[in-house]
């Protein structure tokens, strides 16, 4: 049957679809498999098929059966693909994992709400669970359960729909509902999928050229701007293209393991990924062709540090990769192969800052190492890099450190604010999902308000959502509504302006003194202040290009209201708002180490505990549960719950909520025993210097936590409230992207 969008568009995402004529309302009867998933299905208990079908049928409106398997008594798991159109109206990107229980009365919630097993072989949406139930404690349990671990837990009734509504218009219903409670604008870090990406498409074409003629690009712009869902947006498509074998690396420069470690490592994991991406091709395609990078990762694991003996044995594995690449091409009839990397956060790994470490000359040798290989190829297109970050002066100066810089002149492309058209796609496309139906003139006023920042712009959508959380059907956003919430919300929205001026006055301070003095002195503050500085026009046209500024005459002006007010807003001297902005600091740095332990620790605690002599190493979700477990004290000081209950909590919700059972003590010891296992981010920091600059930081915490005013009034007095906070932003900046 197919998807009637563009009318459901025009009503709310729970509402029931228009009524259509008695023959639009006949279903194909049965069950939409995929695969061998049929087979699966028709070989469980008859109890099992009784159990599963009707929700199934129910399913195979909108999704297709990829994956079932018995769980036991009564009990049985589906993984879903949802269809095309389906997974547009609702933002299902992902494959769905389904739990069902056929039980009358005990309802079982350890089972229900277990993680997929990870043998289903599926990119299964963390976010999205489907509970199949007709217990009365079901709806409840799976409500708490949602809240607790912040997923979409959409609860399926067998037998619940009537028979005049059609299954299409029933799973809508239920899709709706549960949409409504999730807030599709949240975005902690980068959007991977296509259909999340808005805009963007001339920048997205230009870098697209670049890389298809073999030409490295840089792309630069503010933090939160979009430059890696862009680049990971960039490498999507490349990946998807069906005329070219291309295999991408992506690495992070802001990640301890890059920061802290030699340039070999960047080296090596570039290889590693292109290899991999190369073998992933070759099984896709049944090719006997198994490409391998093993020269580079020998003359590491033989401790050769020499920089002509590494370049040496780089070069032979790239043209190794090469060569497989070019079979692989020719076998599955393609005119095209390259190897692209991709290298975000670059600016992290510049020789000059602060934090340099060993870059301050593993920059040259990197980079003269990649540039040198590429010049011996036959054909240097097919060996290509992009770059990301705030500063371009990676690829602006021509020397550095007096030695020639040798990605100079790489062509930089600056990724400013989204035009208004795009800026209104991003609000209407992620509202109707959410019901939540802005009009044209709302979009227009949001964009006159937070200018074509994607992060304000999802910030503010976020707001709206949380002012009509209750919503039984779509709502419609007008002007009126955009401004009440963002009037609410506008100091959260000032201090999001502030965190991201602070960064840039890290990476390009010239460029943030000559802004605020714009700011403060207006267009004519160009002429005054800034008349005999040398490379001011370089400045200002960095600020053009971030989208901060605007000329007119020849003469800028700050671009848009809000990040005029938040430069123009004095630092807080009141004690309160002090202590407010401090709070709020806290639990931002809290929620972001309990997303890094999590994010880390439920792949890697398993091998950490049997590498420290624990049990067997795991990958399995119950063994990760244990393992963190285990690493805490029983009697540690305000912990209300015992191991058993933490047990309990973590076998019914998994390792986030046991996470929020514990505290800042639990934490320093978690990353004390797991330091190796965490994905760190930031300057590089020794182990023993990082965690103590932390348990720095959360005796500082503690003052905000427990409310001690009386320390805390003197801690600012003697470090000033600027430095306070800053220290305990930077805990934030380790753990989060």
């Amino acid at each position: 049957m197919s998807m009637d969008r563009g009318v459901f568009r025009a009503g709310a995402p729970g509402a029931t679809r228009p009524r259509r004529t008695p023959a639009a309302v006949q279903e194909a009867p049965g069950i939409r498999f995929r695969g061998d998933a049929r087979e699966a299905f028709e070989g469980a208990e008859p109890s099992i098929r009784t159990d599963a079908s009707a929700a199934l049928e129910m399913l195979s409106a909108g999704f297709e059966v990829s994956w079932f398997r018995p769980l036991g008594p009564r009990l049985w798991a589906a993984v879903l693909k949802p269809s095309e159109a389906l997974g547009e109206d609702f933002g299902l990107r992902q494959e769905c994992y389904v739990v069902g229980h056929g039980l009358p009365r005990d309802f079982n919630e350890k089972t229900l709400l277990q993680a997929p097993p990870q043998d289903a072989g599926f990119h299964v949406d963390p976010k999205v669970r489907f509970v199949v139930s007709g217990t009365a404690l079901a709806a409840a349990a799976c409500a708490a359960w949602s809240a607790r671990s912040r997923t979409s837990v959409v609860v399926v009734a067998p037998g619940a729909r009537h028979r005049a509504v059609s299954a299409e218009d029933h799973l809508y219903k239920l899709l709706g509902s549960s949409n409504r409670r999730r807030d599709l604008f949240a975005e902690p870090g980068p959007v991977r999928y296509p259909s999340e990406f808005f805009g963007r498409e001339s920048v997205v074409h230009e870098v697209l050229t670049h890389i298809l003629a073999g030409s490295p690009v840089g792309v630069f712009g503010l933090r939160r701007i979009g430059k890696s869902s862009l680049l990971s947006h960039v490498e999507d498509l490349l990946e998807r293209d069906d005329t070219s074998v291309t295999a991408t690396s992506f690495l992070l420069g802001n990640t301890a393991r890059l920061g802290a470690g030699r340039w070999w490592l960047a080296a090596s994991d570039m290889l590693a990924a292109w290899q991999q991406k190369l073998i992933r091709f070759a099984l896709k395609c049944d090719s006997k062709i198994r490409p391998k990078a093993e020269a580079f990762p020998a003359a590491i694991k033989g401790n050769v540090t020499d920089a002509r003996k590494l370049a040496s044995a780089f070069e032979k594995d790239v043209r190794g990769l090469l060569k497989a690449a070019e079979a692989l091409a020719r076998e599955s009839e393609r005119p095209s192969f390259r190897l692209v990397c991709f290298l975000d956060e670059f600016d992290h790994l510049y020789p000059a800052g602060a934090h340099c470490g060993y870059w301050r000359e593993d920059f040259f040798t990197l980079w003269n190492t990649i540039h040198s290989v590429r010049c011996s190829l036959d054909h240097p297109d097919r060996l290509t890099f992009v770059v990301g970050g705030v500063n371009p002066a990676g690829v602006e100066h021509g020397t550095w450190l007096h030695q020639p810089n040798p990605l100079f002149e790489t062509h930089a492309v600056f990724l400013g604010p989204m035009a208004p058209d795009e800026a209104a796609v991003l609000l209407t496309d992620i509202g109707r999902r959410m019901g939540l139906a802005f009009t044209r003139e709302a979009a227009d006023a949001a964009y006159s308000l937070v200018g074509g920042y994607p992060h304000l712009l999802r910030k503010l959508g976020t707001q709206l959502h949380k002012e009509s959380l209750a919503r039984g059907s779509s709502v419609e956003v007008t002007p009126h509504r955009v401004v009440g919430a963002f009037k609410k919300s506008k100091r959260s929205f000032l201090s999001q302006i502030e965190w991201t001026l602070g960064h840039l006055t890290t990476v390009a301070p010239e460029e943030v003194k000559l802004l605020r003095d714009l700011a403060t002195g207006g267009p004519q503050a160009y002429v005054d202040l800034w008349g005999g500085v040398e490379n001011r026009e370089t400045f200002a046209h960095h600020l053009e290009r971030y989208g901060l500024i605007e000329f007119d005459d020849d003469r800028p002006a700050v671009a848009t209201p809000v990040i005029l007010e938040a430069i123009r807003r004095p630092l807080p001297s009141e004690f309160e708002e002090q202590f407010r902005l401090l709070k709020e600091l806290v639990d931002s740095v809290e929620d972001a180490l309990r997303r890094r332990l999590s994010a880390d620790l439920s792949v890697t605690a398993p091998q950490a505990e049997a590498e420290r002599g624990g049990a067997g190493a795991g990958h399995s979700a119950d063994e990760a549960l244990h393992a963190l477990i285990n690493a805490i004290p029983s009697d540690a000081k305000n912990r209300a719950l015992t191991r058993q209950q933490l047990l309990d909590i973590g076998a019914s919700s998994g390792i986030s909520a046991v996470l929020e059972s514990l505290g800042w003590n639990d934490y320093e010891i978690l990353l004390a025993k797991f330091f190796d296992a965490i994905a760190w981010f930031g300057p590089a920091m020794e182990r023993a210097e990082r965690l103590r600059f932390i348990r720095d930081r959360a005796n500082e915490c503690h003052l905000v936590r427990h409310n001690n005013r009386i320390e805390l009034k003197a801690l600012i007095a003697r470090d000033g409230f600027a430095e306070v906070f800053r220290r305990i932003a930077d805990v934030r900046e380790m753990c989060s992207r």
